[in-house]
């Protein structure tokens, strides 16, 4: 009050002006802070501190680009390290790389400096460099024993450099310091459930919400865990409490709406994510949760509108961009995830998964000329790393030279033992039709990774492929024991069962239905075996609704026909079998449906 009153008698003192606009920007008010400094600037355009303190408000706003102006001419004017670390966030924040530099500069000018070093640390784990990111924040620290973010952050960077020992020792210590420092005491949760001990992660998760009953993050992690417990509807009612307490957390609102759309609940995820995007309408994860559920719904052209929403948002952020592109991929929209991926390039032009995903799509356009020198080019500057092994291998599959193919997944194996490159050597072998040793080798995958639900899950799709449907029961079995009900298990060990002529596969059926009521395929499923019992009305809705969800699979019109015939309705099924054969696409049913159709033409 009293600054007010001195700028209303002394407009143009610039130096009142400073210190009104740092009291607005500590209180949040950047709109305020605004209005009393841009009149500073114009009476004191040369004085780097104004020009800092409206850089500081414009980067609040996001307003990245501004910001950096800003700080350009403040730095010229001779701002000292702060103004430098401030360039590089705003320059990081508006998608330009070079403000790493510049806050590394900054950092060089003041080591162990708190701001400056926090930041470093920060981007140095998003960059996947843990070992600098700890020196960084062990330096703040030896500076200023007292901060705790640059201790939680040792024990990050720790984590993360797979030193889960030491990790947990640096929170125990944060903890001790101050015991009511929530990120160190939801960060020793985490460890508690990755090492197997959810039980404890679940005492210190409900420890916080009795002092803290609105904690909203010790919801996101209750809910986190009680999913990986197979616990999925206790799982939602967390997350459900959570959005009623704090409707913007998008973290919450993103995972609600996964969960729903794993279960082929597109509606409920839908509604989850217009609810996020409405209080956040430019908020980048918000809106690639509406374009998945978009997607979910079937609705490619609004998710290609939400996509290219992002896609301007985004600017040249590498790794934002990069996620809009594999969400436009899956949209069918390869044009413009390739725009994407210019744009990420542009912004970083080593940016590692941009440059695997274009050599990956230009592979699948029929750019195999282009995808073979870019995969080169990863290889020579990746030496050590699998990518370049494991995309000229992609390269060799999709010009079916499997031999060559097969050799190359191997080698990138060898180099890096992960999922996704065992599953395309897997699937390698059964296309180029060793089934046999393509099985072979998931077993022996799956005995090195017994709690990879998905190679467990691969394995048993490839003992149905060579015959052994009890092997494929089994496997099956050992997944929901372990990870608990998930409908598309549920919906395959059904398939097995029934082939087995199991009655116990209706049952599974039925609770792959009840997971996910709008799936096509368990629907599919549970109506061929409701059919097959005599159950003839049941069992006919359940394959028209599976028809409805998913018009253009032959297959599953296929099966309407057949349960159709078997109810004497045979003009129906007539023209069931004539939509199928005129469809283009997957037909595992082909020759079946030529048969049924000359048996109702007779």
């Amino acid at each position: 009050d009293y600054i007010e009153g001195y700028i209303k008698r002394h407009p143009g003192h610039a130096g009142a002006r400073k210190v009104l606009g740092s009291i607005y920007l500590s209180g949040g008010n950047t709109t305020m802070a605004l209005s009393v400094l841009e009149p500073a600037q114009r009476s004191a355009p040369n004085d780097p501190q104004v020009l800092s303190l409206m850089a500081s408000a414009y980067m609040a706003q996001k307003r990245y680009q501004k910001a950096a102006s800003l700080l350009e001419e403040a730095m010229k004017l001779g701002a000292g390290t702060d103004a430098r670390a401030d360039l590089g966030m705003s320059l990081i924040g508006a998608g330009d790389m070079s403000g790493f530099e510049q806050l590394q500069q900054a950092y060089r000018k003041e080591p162990g400096q708190p701001r400056t070093g926090v930041a470093l640390a920060t981007l140095y784990l998003q960059r996947g460099q843990p070992k600098r990111a700890g020196e960084i924040a062990d330096a703040v620290i030896k500076r200023e024993p007292g901060n705790l973010v640059a201790a939680n952050l040792l024990g990050v960077a720790k984590v993360a450099a797979g030193d889960r020992a030491g990790g947990r020792a640096q929170y125990e210590r944060v903890v001790a310091q101050d015991p009511d420092f929530l990120p160190a005491r939801l960060n020793l949760a985490k460890l508690d459930l990755a090492d197997g001990k959810p039980d404890a992660a679940r005492l210190r998760l409900l420890d916080i919400l009795k002092k803290q009953p609105n904690n909203a993050d010790a919801m996101f992690e209750l809910a986190r865990l009680e999913e990986g417990a197979g616990r999925i509807d206790e799982s939602i009612r967390w997350l459900e409490k959570l959005l009623a307490i704090e409707r913007r957390h998008v973290a919450g609102a993103e995972y609600l709406a996964d969960i729903y759309i794993r279960r082929k609940q597109g509606e409920k995820a839908l509604a989850v994510a217009k609810d996020i995007t409405r209080s956040l309408p430019e908020n980048l994860p918000a809106l690639a949760t509406q374009a998945r559920a978009q997607m979910a719904m079937a609705d490619l052209s609004g998710a290609r509108l939400t996509l290219s929403e992002m896609t301007r948002i985004a600017g040249f952020k590498p790794d934002m961009q990069y996620r809009i592109a594999l969400l436009q991929l899956s949209a069918r929209n390869t044009g413009s995830a390739l725009y994407s991926l210019d744009k990420a390039l542009s912004g970083m032009p080593d940016h590692l998964p941009s440059q695997v995903l274009m050599t990956e799509v230009q592979a699948q356009t029929g750019e195999i000329a282009k995808a073979e020198q870019r995969a080169r080019e990863l290889l020579t500057r990746h030496p050590d790393r699998a990518i370049g092994h494991r995309l000229l291998a992609d390269i060799a599959f999709a010009r079916k030279q499997y031999a060559a193919a097969i050799a190359g997944y191997r080698t990138a194996l060898a180099k890096e033992d992960e999922l996704d490159g065992a599953l395309r050597l897997f699937r390698a072998y059964l296309i180029s039709g060793e089934t046999a040793k393509g099985v072979a080798f998931m077993e022996a995958w799956s005995r090195k990774h017994p709690d990879d639900a998905a190679g467990q899950r691969a394995l048993a799709e490839g003992y149905i492929r060579s015959g052994n449907l009890g092997a494929a029961r089994a496997t099956y079995e050992g997944v929901l024991k372990k990870q608990g009900d998930d409908p598309g298990v549920l919906n395959n060990l059904a398939n097995v069962l029934l082939r087995q002529g199991d009655a116990a596969a209706v049952g599974y059926a039925e609770r792959a239905v009840k997971l996910a009521p709008g799936d096509p395929s368990c629907n599919a499923t549970l109506g061929s075996i409701l059919v097959g019992r005599g159950e003839m009305d049941r069992g006919l809705r359940h394959l028209r609704e599976a028809r409805l969800r998913e018009p253009g699979n032959r297959d599953i019109r296929y099966s309407l026909a057949a349960a159709l015939a078997k109810a004497g309705r045979r003009d129906e099924a007539r023209l069931e079998l004539d939509q199928a054969l005129k469809s283009e696409g997957a037909f595992d049913a082909l020759e079946d449906a030529r048969k049924l159709l000359r048996e109702l033409s007779r």
